[in-house]
């Protein structure tokens, strides 16, 4: 339509939106919320304008909103007008419209299920936190939490979650724990770190709940430290020997779903096995040739704990307390050294087993020795002829037998002493009687000398700095020696401390050079047991 002038008229449509968040009463600015479109008298919008209508103004304000529809009135009292009647509007006069998009409201549902106090439903705004409700009580149960399922899988979390869809939240009552059982209270000894030694389980009256173990400090927790927990299980956190110590005292907590605990103290026994030690005596760890002729010297000695040896009926000589194990009914030994053969005994005074080697071995040079000779007992030789299949100390597979081997250990007149020296009650500060006493008299008639045993011959006069050295003898104190035989050193203690108090108690050694021997190694590493290392006892 043209007027008098042939001009086309032209009207605009100017869309306005509010955005109403409900009880917050927070409105957009109109303004900025308003699209404007020219068009023709007679004229229909196009369909390019209301999809930008759509996507551009609509689109960006609809999540967690819903749209109203647009209206004629600013007060949104008029007729609705759809999407249908605004695409075949004609138009012919400036027009507003105006629209409304509302945030969605959800419903938060509180099911406290039979026997509990309700708890009133709230309406929650999109995106936003509902406030959480007062406890609910239940006769003789405690609230725990709200749960998302009616399974009690997720806690509802109030502080951090918002709401965007209606939702219906689970309390979760219990009763508290009453008792924690542990499936086995006992291990056998040496089993490796992290064995399992039982599974815990609690008595509760509360359907389908669920627990946390853990150890807690208290009455009974004495030795916590010494296990671990994973799930249920109660699992070692060391190695336990029962000669260390053979029970264990801890105090378990079980925490149900709910929060709520109940507390128990445990004994853990430790169970002693069969459990054979082996040790070389004269503080070396072979058998070793000596003369140079194939013969060996040297024992080693079994104990044994959780059993005892039998005491064999056969004796080995005029002393009747050395008794003679079978070989094949009390024992087996594989890799002897031909010419050899071992002999097992058994002390019956002490009650130790012993294994030592008879005869000469056709072979005999250094590229002989052997380091795999295997004794194993059998249960014949045991009292409570116990079943060792699954004893793994019945045997000892590195008994080592070392030929032309250059050789140091020490042998003491007291056995009770040891490598200890102890100081003497008169005069304080002395180790032994006299400096000018004769060395061997010292070592003879006082008990208070050592001697070194060698397994080749040395030479006649050692000298310290030379031959052998000392190292950590305190102040004042010094060393004497006397060669007793072509392999025997005997050594004493001379002078006085300076600080002789009980707290003064220290440790020294003597180390042997290779000039010690009358036909020495190549180099100090061949000696065996060529550092020996002793305690002075200060009794003050």
């Amino acid at each position: 339509i043209k007027d008098k002038d042939d001009e086309t008229k032209s009207y605009n449509a100017t869309f306005y939106l509010t955005i109403d968040n409900r009880d917050e009463k927070k409105e957009q600015d109109k303004e900025q919320k308003k699209y404007s479109f020219s068009l023709e008298e007679g004229s229909k919008f196009s369909k390019e304008q209301l999809e930008k209508l759509q996507q551009d103004f609509l689109d960006k304000n609809s999540t967690g909103y819903t749209f109203n529809g647009w209206y004629s009135d600013e007060k949104l009292a008029t007729e609705k007008i759809t999407a249908d009647s605004l695409a075949e509007m004609e138009m012919n006069e400036n027009k507003n419209f105006y629209g409304k998009i509302l945030i969605n409201q959800y419903t938060v549902t509180f099911n406290t299920g039979t026997g509990a106090s309700a708890v009133d439903s709230v309406k929650v705004n999109h995106g936003r936190k509902v406030a959480k409700p007062d406890d609910p009580t239940k006769a003789g149960f405690n609230f725990a939490n709200w749960y998302k399922e009616d399974s009690f899988q997720n806690v509802f979390s109030f502080s951090t979650e918002t709401i965007t869809a209606s939702i219906t939240l689970y309390a979760l009552f219990g009763k508290s724990p009453t008792d924690i059982t542990l499936s086995a209270n006992s291990i056998d000894e040496n089993k490796s770190l992290g064995s399992v030694i039982g599974n815990f389980s609690t008595t509760d009256a509360t359907t389908g709940d669920t627990f946390i173990y853990s150890l807690v400090a208290g009455e009974g927790a004495d030795n916590n430290a010494d296990f671990t927990i994973d799930g249920n299980a109660l699992k070692t956190a060391k190695v336990l020997d029962f000669e260390t110590k053979n029970s264990y005292k801890i105090r378990i907590r079980t925490t149900d779903k709910t929060g709520l605990t109940f507390e128990k103290k445990f004994t853990i026994a430790i169970n002693d096995l069969v459990e054979l030690t082996y040790s070389y005596r004269n503080g070396v760890n072979t058998l070793y040739e000596t003369p140079n002729d194939g013969t060996i010297a040297g024992k080693m000695d079994i104990s044994i704990n959780g059993d005892n040896f039998i005491t064999p009926a056969t004796t080995t000589g005029f002393n009747l307390n050395i008794r003679k194990f079978i070989k094949n009914t009390h024992y087996t030994v594989a890799n002897v050294p031909a010419g050899l053969t071992e002999k097992v005994t058994k002390n019956a005074e002490t009650g130790l087993a012993t294994i030592e080697f008879t005869g000469k071995a056709t072979a005999h040079a250094k590229a002989d020795s052997q380091n795999n000779v295997t004794l194993t007992f059998l249960a014949a030789a045991l009292q409570k002829t116990t079943d060792l299949s699954a004893v793994p100390t019945k045997s000892k597979n590195d008994i080592k037998i070392s030929f032309d081997v250059y050789l140091v250990f020490y042998t003491q007149n007291d056995d009770r002493k040891g490598r200890t020296f102890t100081e003497r009650n008169s005069p304080v500060g002395r180790f032994s009687v006299s400096d000018t006493k004769d060395v061997f008299r010292i070592y003879l008639d006082e008990n208070e000398g050592k001697a070194f045993k060698f397994s080749k011959n040395t030479i006649a006069n050692p000298v310290l700095g030379t031959h052998f050295s000392v190292n950590g003898l305190p102040n004042n104190l010094g060393l004497r020696i006397l060669r007793s035989t072509d392999k025997t050193i005997i050594f004493a203690i001379s002078g006085v401390a300076d600080s002789h108090a009980n707290s003064d108690d220290t440790s020294f050694t003597v180390t042997i050079d290779k000039s010690m021997f009358a036909t020495p190694p190549t180099s100090n590493d061949e000696i065996i047991g060529r550092t020996q290392t002793f305690k002075l006892d200060f009794k003050d």
